[in-house]
């Protein structure tokens, strides 16, 4: 595991980490939990704070940035390869799929799912049991279906992030 540890990164036993895991700046994650290679998670003037019993797919980024602006992942959790969650609230219980991107300032309440290419727009909230269909843009509070993504549009969008790391 690459590790640039700040001040406080907090990782039990139970927790099993990929070695090529990259972890920048202040982390807590609880007991077994699951990261696997690839994953990003990186902070600045704040914290990622991880539950227990979370699965971390392949390749999945997680950013808190900004004073007062962490990134919450509740227990029982599964954020699937590839996903983005950025400057987010994810309650218990929640399924976040391949490639699925949670923008700055929203929370994904209990027992939710996001499919597959899902993007969930800055400042929306997803409300409990609700599921969030594939390839479809997501906005308000609550949530709902703003526009349809085409794969040419995902591409563009992995482009952007790839640009931003």
């Amino acid at each position: 595991m690459k590790k640039n540890l700040p001040k406080f990164v907090v990782i039990p036993k139970s927790t099993s980490i990929h070695p090529d895991t990259i972890i920048n700046g202040e982390f807590i994650i609880g007991e077994n939990c699951t990261v696997q290679q690839g994953a990003k998670i990186f902070t600045r003037d704040n914290m990622v704070i991880v539950g227990r019993n979370v699965s971390i797919g392949k390749n999945v980024n997680i950013e808190a940035y900004g004073k007062g602006r962490k990134t919450f992942v509740g227990n029982n959790t599964r954020v699937d390869d590839g996903a983005r969650v950025l400057n987010a609230c994810i309650a218990d219980n929640v399924l976040i799929e391949k490639n699925a991107i949670v923008m700055k300032n929203c929370f994904i309440s209990e027992n939710s799912i996001i499919h597959t290419g899902a993007i969930i727009a800055p400042n929306s909230v997803v409300r409990s049991g609700q599921t969030c269909k594939s390839n479809t843009i997501y906005s308000g509070n609550p949530a709902i279906p703003i526009g349809k993504i085409s794969m040419n549009m995902n591409d563009r969008i992995d482009d952007v992030f790839d640009m931003a790391s």
